[in-house]
């Protein structure tokens, strides 16, 4: 990943934490819905004022405190929402029919004073999906942000 790609995707993950689209964020910024996306690509020479702008109205939106974050500490800040995230775990399930056979589960691991701990409770076990599958599932989780919230609505739309 090129430093702008890697900047883009960071911007990309504060609009995606934010739970808005494109289109919302360009409307609210009165700038381009193709000009945010060539930002989040890391395309492009974006105006710095417009960068700044758009980087402390979603850190406002996330945290509900207005914010000035320096870019060249966009991606800390980042990493500091990211406060869960996914794993694909092997897992075995018996079925009258068929008995023992090769499952996953998807474990929610979640920060907590700087820690990744397990949330058993959260975890998700007897994931009827292909390995590759799974794991491309469990990728997509954890780039796009998903809340766990939203984990079981996710899964019930694939499965």
């Amino acid at each position: 990943m090129t430093p702008g790609e890697k900047f883009g995707h960071s911007i990309r993950c504060l609009r995606l934490i934010s739970g808005f689209t494109q289109e919302e964020v360009a409307n609210s910024l009165q700038i381009s819905q193709t000009n945010l996306r060539r930002i989040e690509l890391g395309h492009g020479n974006p105006r710095y004022n417009t960068v700044t702008d758009l980087v402390n109205f979603l850190a406002t939106k996330i945290t509900g405190v207005p914010q000035k974050i320096e870019l060249f500490k966009l991606e800390e800040f980042v990493e500091e929402l990211i406060v869960w995230r996914y794993r694909l775990v092997p897992e075995t399930a018996y079925r009258e029919e068929i008995g023992w056979f090769p499952t996953f589960g998807i474990m929610v691991e979640e920060r907590w004073k700087g820690e990744w701990k397990v949330r058993e409770d959260q975890t998700i076990h007897d994931v009827m999906l292909d390995g590759a599958r799974a794991t491309e599932l469990v990728a997509q989780l954890n780039e796009y942000h998903v809340s766990p919230l939203h984990l079981w609505e996710i899964l019930e739309d694939l499965l």
